[in-house]
């Protein structure tokens, strides 16, 4: 059985050419209950603890980052995504996500590390509601 039905994973939809956000409601394999994860196809690729949040510093200036009262722990809260993984992490599925970022809009000259575009990228399309859990029809009882 994939670990999507094994943690019975909610869809949030497609964050990246090909690459669905999805969060565990209960214990699978590898994903813990409430854990989110970045799949490809049946089972998370990248699987980390905290939500996504949009990055308080994208678009302004070192002045106006200095007087932000509050960073809300975003670099605590991207370093989590960035340095949990899942057994189903390869190489190739490594290169695949970021290739599917750059042709979500990613640049590494402009953006620097792609786990934290990323991860701002699943905090904004949250946040604005283009990502959301997806109806799922209920399981027939097996016979």
């Amino acid at each position: 059985m994939c670990e999507c039905c094994c943690a019975d994973a909610v869809d949030y939809g497609e964050v990246v050419s090909g690459w669905f956000l999805v969060r565990a409601r209960k214990e699978g394999q590898i994903m813990q209950t409430g854990q989110w994860g970045l799949v490809f196809c049946n089972g998370p690729s990248v699987v980390w603890t905290t939500t996504p949040i949009p990055n308080p510093f994208e678009g302004k200036t070192d002045a106006e980052i200095d007087a932000l009262p509050d960073d809300e722990g975003w670099i605590e809260k991207a370093a989590d995504f960035q340095v949990t993984g899942s057994p189903d992490m390869c190489l190739t599925a490594c290169w695949d996500l970021v290739e599917a970022c750059r042709q979500s809009g990613y640049n590494p000259e402009e953006h620097g590390d792609a786990e934290w575009w990323l991860f701002h990228r699943m905090g904004v399309m949250l946040q604005s509601g283009e990502l959301k859990p997806q109806e799922v029809p209920p399981k027939e009882p097996h016979g």
